[in-house]
């Protein structure tokens, strides 16, 4: 597709978003819906994600009509996806504490791992990490998958692809290969690090010795001692492990 083919449809994609704002009383009655997308097609530039990620930001709650309007007024040239991502960040900042410890132990661990982790795993992983929590205590998250869209600002999205690591269904991952960079070189004192997120960041070397102390705990008290069949003639098939346990092909690969 052209630029031009490309720039038209981000218009009319964040035009229509923008009317659907209107009408839900997200804006003041008398903005000009037209002038606004004009002004957001200039910070898209021929980037749909930017488009995408601004629109998520923009339908924040904690946002007030007159900041979403303060918020397009000052795009005035082509922005980068590192200035969408710090908005992001400051949206997460604004939340209560354990919602900012939980999307932040999400982007650790999807920024840490080594490769793509099911809706399974990552819940697992999240109620393993909980500091003082029971091994062997049963509690989840509920509709785990809103709690991460809506906690993480929109930089983590769910996706179905299918691979051969995995049980079939939803695995999770940073929007874009950028999203993930953004994370992992954060530093603490960045301007475009909210001082209430800075205590939860850590180094790469940090990350991974995280990861891996989270996955030993996971074998020595979640792994049973006899054989995962109940008997040492008989296998176990991958998906009644993936369901019993669902942490353990990672936790032991």
């Amino acid at each position: 597709m052209s630029n031009s083919g490309v720039a038209s449809d981000i218009r009319l994609y964040i035009k229509r978003k923008l009317e659907i704002m209107k009408k839900q009383r997200l804006f003041p009655n008398d903005v000009s819906v037209g002038q606004l997308t004009d002004q957001l097609v200039k910070g898209a530039g021929h980037m749909f994600l930017w488009a995408r990620l601004m629109i998520v930001f923009l339908k924040s709650p904690a946002l007030t009509p007159k900041q979403r309007l303060r918020t397009i007024s000052s795009i005035n040239l082509l922005e980068g996806l590192d200035t969408i991502y710090s908005r992001m960040l400051s949206l997460i900042a604004q939340a209560p504490e354990p919602e900012i410890r939980l999307a932040m132990t999400i982007f650790t661990w999807l920024a840490g791992t080594r490769r793509s982790i099911s809706e399974a795993e990552l819940q697992e992983a999240l109620i393993c990490e909980r500091s003082g929590a029971d091994p062997d205590e049963d509690d989840d998250f509920g509709d785990f998958c809103y709690a991460v869209v809506m906690t993480c600002g929109g930089l983590v999205e769910p996706s179905s692809l299918f691979q051969s690591h995995m049980i079939r269904g939803k695995h999770f991952q940073f929007v874009h290969l950028s999203a993930r960079n953004f994370f992992l070189d954060l530093q603490p004192g960045s301007r475009a690090v909210p001082e209430k997120l800075r205590p939860y960041l850590q180094t790469t070397e940090e990350i991974n010795w995280r990861i891996a102390s989270a996955c030993l705990r996971y074998l020595a008290h979640k792994m049973p001692r006899a054989p995962l069949s109940g008997r040492i003639d008989k296998g176990v098939e991958i998906t009644s492990l993936m369901t019993r346990l669902p942490l353990a092909s990672y936790a032991s690969a």
